[in-house]
């Protein structure tokens, strides 16, 4: 998907991942939307790479914009 203005550019310009990320944080208020359902939201966006939980998970419920 490397195409701009009808053009194969033989670049990446973001993996699927961030820019579902960058998407969801645009589209819902950070305030307001927990890490866990951010993360719930970008995995169901997120197709061609598995989107992971690890590492410590007990601030799951606090709110992306505290971040």
């Amino acid at each position: 998907m490397d195409v701009v203005g009808g053009v194969h550019i033989g670049s990446c310009l973001g993996d699927l991942f961030s820019v579902n990320w960058m998407e969801d944080t645009e589209a819902h208020n950070p305030a307001f939307e927990t890490l866990l359902e951010q993360h719930a939201n970008v995995k169901a966006m997120t197709t061609m790479s598995p989107v992971e939980l690890f590492g410590e998970l007990d601030f799951g419920n606090e709110y992306v914009g505290d971040f």
